[in-house]
């Protein structure tokens, strides 16, 4: 059995995080994209479960069940961010039949934004169904599009990034925290956190 380490040799456990770190970083510098997809839609699109039909279809024939994936949902004008953020501010807290809280993502403080949402998923489908507000329980963590930013005029871009099924959790978590640093998405949490 391993014992903790104690204060006298703790300095070699941390020269092993970092040759770890320093493998890791090698490892991602390494890491690229199968395949890139971008859908544009409106957001009047949700209202439409024919036109949600459709762009979840789209999303099915970029994704595969259980392949790592990361995503940015994206204003096309900038100019939208606050009224959106308002809109946000004014969500409904309860679902359809009043008897379920609602689970949001997290609305940040990034002044401006650069993106919507920066997010990963290895059931991508699934994962945009519950941002667009289709699915997902009250213990769901999502945007719920559909819920509240109805009836702004805006069009959003979705881009997509699939990876090999083979790729270590690890370094896509370290690319998608990247990537959210970059964008300061308007709502969700960075990951790992």
């Amino acid at each position: 059995m391993t014992r903790p380490p104690s204060s006298d040799n703790f300095g070699a456990l941390a020269h092993r995080a970092a040759d770890r770190l320093r493998a890791l970083a090698l490892d991602v510098q390494g890491i690229s994209p199968q395949v890139v997809d971008t859908i544009r839609f409106s957001l009047d699109q949700l209202t439409d479960p024919s036109e949600l039909k459709t762009l979840l279809g789209r999303v099915g024939k970029f994704a595969e069940q259980g392949v790592p994936s990361i995503y940015v949902f994206s204003l096309s004008d900038v100019s939208i961010y606050p009224i959106l953020n308002d809109a946000f501010k004014q969500k409904p807290e309860f679902g359809e039949d009043d008897a379920s809280k609602l689970a949001y993502s997290r609305l940040n403080k990034h002044t401006p934004p650069e993106s919507l949402y920066v997010g990963s998923s290895c059931f991508l489908v699934s994962r945009i169904s519950q941002h667009f507000g289709c699915t997902g329980g009250s213990k769901t963590y999502a945007m719920r599009l559909n819920r509240w930013a109805l009836g702004i005029a805006a069009d959003v871009e979705l881009s997509l990034w699939r990876f090999a099924d083979s790729l270590n959790p690890i370094e896509l978590e370290v690319v998608e925290q990247q990537l959210w640093e970059e964008q300061k998405p308007m709502l969700g949490k960075r990951s790992g956190h």
